[in-house]
């Protein structure tokens, strides 16, 4: 019974919406990090069955990685349901050995974390970004059995140049052809003086506009595919409101109108990603991807907010 719950749930989370002028958009709903404790796994798959949720990213280095769910979900939803690999590269032990992967590693045999990460980037070596992604993905293929269906980053790690260069080889190796890139059209001042973002947000999130610019141009010379449309950075954690979630809609629908989205067109039908972390407030002590268990993110009552947010009826009219 449940399976049947899920697949007609999938089923039915993948119709277009007609955005405006006649445009018809297929809406991707990315719920991000499967596998980094029970709680969040359990929390994604009821955004599943029962929301708006139709695409999965795994970290297959976290702790928690159950695969029979998701397996399942695959069988019953006619390929509907998308599987993706969430590409680590910033929380917690590579699946590389060490020895093989010592320049993107700190002193204690981890990842370098986000604060960190970048001003480590320039020290690590191409070969090895390279061996880690490569392994990654081998790793999700032994997991599920496939294949990702494409590639995203955890924390955006994907969309540093040094990294995207070394991730289109893998995804040309291994036949991948879409991955994610987080420009959204926001007003990150804006957003800081409305409290929905931090300063080391606003931060972080302006490094990440900027690099997507860098990412588009690498990953159209490979001619693999992105979301013409991004929504996330707008509305992540306690900002994913209804209020929210209709003014990116609207830049969306401006922007059409406008006629100005083939800046960013590539490759394929139009696609809208909304990026998401539902999920319960993490209590398993040796969750996550490091052993020093899980980040206050994971515990943050924010994941059960965008959990419930994406099962409400007002998602669904919104997006569907």
């Amino acid at each position: 019974k449940n399976k049947t719950k899920m697949a007609l749930a999938v089923e039915e989370n993948f119709e277009p919406k007609q955005f405006s002028l006649g445009t018809i958009i297929t809406i991707k709903v990315t719920a991000d990090d499967y596998g980094y404790c029970p709680q969040r796994n359990e929390g994604i798959l009821e955004a599943l069955n029962d929301g708006i949720v139709n695409s999965v990213s795994v970290l297959v280095n976290a702790a928690f990685v159950d695969p029979i769910p998701l397996k399942c979900c695959l069988k019953t939803a006619v390929k509907k349901l998308k599987l993706g690999l969430h590409l680590n590269l910033t929380e917690g032990r590579p699946v590389t050995s060490f020895d093989s992967v010592e320049t993107l590693l700190d002193h204690d045999n981890e990842f370098f974390p986000k604060a960190l990460f970048q001003e480590h980037l320039k020290l690590f070596s191409k070969t090895q970004i390279y061996q880690e992604i490569k392994n990654q993905i081998v790793l999700f293929n032994e997991i599920f059995g496939k294949n990702p269906d494409y590639i995203d980053g955890h924390q955006h790690c994907h969309i540093f140049p040094i990294i995207t260069e070394e991730l289109v080889k893998c995804m040309d190796e291994f036949d991948i052809q879409e991955t994610r890139i987080p420009h959204e059209i926001v007003d990150l001042v804006d957003l800081k003086r409305n409290g929905c973002i931090t300063e080391n947000q606003e931060y972080f999130f302006q490094t990440v506009l900027e690099n997507c610019i860098t990412a588009k141009s690498i990953f159209d010379k490979r001619e693999i595919r992105y979301p013409h449309y991004f929504i996330g950075l707008s509305t992540m954690s306690k900002s994913m409101t209804e209020s929210s979630m209709r003014q990116a809609i609207n830049i969306i629908k401006d922007n059409l109108r406008k006629n100005q989205p083939f800046e960013w067109t590539n490759k394929g039908d139009m696609f809208v990603e909304l990026m998401a972390h539902p999920g319960f407030p993490c209590v398993t002590k040796d969750a996550g991807c490091s052993v020093k268990g899980p980040d206050d993110f994971a515990k943050s009552h924010d994941r059960l907010y965008e959990l419930n947010f994406l099962k409400s009826q007002t998602a669904f009219k919104l997006l569907y």
